[in-house]
């Protein structure tokens, strides 16, 4: 299946920080599943694609937020659906402060915040 690029969202060092920009672009193609119309899962698709470039070190690449299509249902992208989409991820990357999320520390809160305890799971058993 051919594709269209649609854009990217967030930042981070893709050679230390490849899960961040990972998660970016997944809250990037959430949030444009939620204002967009559906389109059918068979003619269409949004999803995280890679580019491949060509560097001094070799071949590299990076990742974006992309539809793929069904070239047997559809002759060539939907345009007004990719433009809509890049403006709504404009949108979108332009509301949120990326910088203020911090990966690391939000994981270690969340280790400590969620850390299983046994005394909770006796207590679960009290109350039933």
């Amino acid at each position: 299946m051919p594709w269209e690029s649609i854009g990217s969202c967030g930042f981070g060092n893709l050679r230390w920080e490849q899960d961040r920009i990972l998660a970016n672009l997944q809250m990037g193609i959430a949030f444009l599943t939620q204002v967009s119309h559906p389109i059918k899962a068979e003619n269409a698709k949004l999803g995280i694609m890679w580019t491949e470039y060509e560097t001094s070190e070799g071949i590299s690449a990076y990742p974006h937020i992309g539809i793929w299509w069904n070239s047997e249902v559809m002759s060539s992208p939907p345009l007004n659906y990719v433009c809509a989409c890049q403006n709504a991820l404009s949108v979108f990357d332009s509301a949120v402060d990326w910088s203020a999320i911090n990966f690391d520390e939000m994981r270690i809160r969340f280790n400590k915040e969620s850390r299983f305890d046994e005394s909770d799971e006796e207590d679960e058993d009290e109350d039933e």
